[in-house]
């Protein structure tokens, strides 16, 4: 490896493994802390060991301390966080951005690890990505609304988050409601909203986000949400909301494949979902070289 002193990293989500992983570091040890199947899938496939957190974010230091870690990373974004002081007794610890642009969170991992070279080479590979993206939305112009439901919590993507810079980049524009509204205090990637003020956020396409954490039914069942012109004329999509939300290379890669597929005219079956997990992970690879 690049960086032998780096040869036994634990990463407490999905997140920061991911963007290891991408770089060419694997994780000896991932905690599952996500949920996100994706991820975990793939995360397996290269050799790492994927260990639940039940419904609890307690660490257990005892068992991380007896895997000898040399660096343990985390994405500020996670409900380990607060426990940073810790684990820095174990090993290096270091807090990966979350609300950043997706270019510095790929190069600061790429720092971390010492392969701010292959950082670089990600970054191009994606640029190209971004790029043609762009020309099949301009194309095919389109109005996306992002919705969700998380802990009891009736969602928009707000625009501080990764996936918004994204669509923005390729010229995917959002109703007015997500773009104007104050993100969450404390959540800043979402708007909370009521399901009675769904009819704000129309567009061409609307996408609801489902996962562990994510419970799509309690937006898609909502009349308000069956009212939407989008939604009556067949152009609504449930998306991967860990990968929708993801901070890491192959979640970029992700969401850009499915901008393009909703530009090309694709739906529900042209977006990605946990069966996809290693198709599209090998095509990855093969972008970023």
């Amino acid at each position: 490896t690049a960086n032998p002193q780096h040869s036994r990293v634990i990463a407490l989500d999905e997140y920061a493994a991911m963007n290891l992983l991408a770089l060419g570091v694997v994780p000896l040890e991932v905690t599952g802390s996500y949920k996100s199947l994706v991820s975990q899938d793939i995360l397996r496939d290269a050799g790492s060991t994927v260990v639940g957190t039940g419904d609890s974010f307690e660490l257990n230091l005892e068992a991380i301390a007896a895997a000898e870690p040399d660096l343990i990373v985390v994405t500020a974004e996670s409900g380990f966080v607060a426990q940073t002081e810790p684990l820095s007794e174990i090993a290096a610890t270091v807090v990966l951005p979350y609300i950043a642009p997706w270019r510095d969170v790929i190069a600061d991992t790429a720092a971390v690890v010492g392969r701010a070279e292959r950082g670089e080479q990600i970054i191009a590979a994606l640029d190209t990505v971004v790029a043609d993206a762009a020309v099949t939305v301009g194309e095919a112009p389109y109005s996306l609304s992002i919705l969700g439901q998380t802990f009891g919590i009736v969602f928009a993507v707000s625009p501080e988050a990764v996936l918004s810079a994204v669509a923005d980049e390729v010229g995917v524009t959002r109703p007015l409601a997500q773009t104007t509204a104050e993100p969450m205090a404390g959540f800043a990637s979402i708007i909370s909203l009521s399901t009675e003020l769904l009819g704000e956020h129309d567009a061409d396409v609307v996408a609801v986000m489902r996962g562990e954490f994510y419970d799509d039914t309690i937006v898609t069942e909502a009349a308000t949400y069956q009212a939407l012109s989008a939604v009556e004329s067949g152009n609504s999509v449930i998306v991967d909301g860990d990968m929708w939300f993801g901070t890491h290379p192959f979640a970029i890669y992700w969401i850009l494949q499915d901008l393009e597929a909703l530009a090309e005219g694709g739906r529900q079956d042209a977006v990605g979902d946990t069966s996809d997990a290693s198709g599209r992970w090998s095509e990855f690879l093969e972008v970023v070289g």
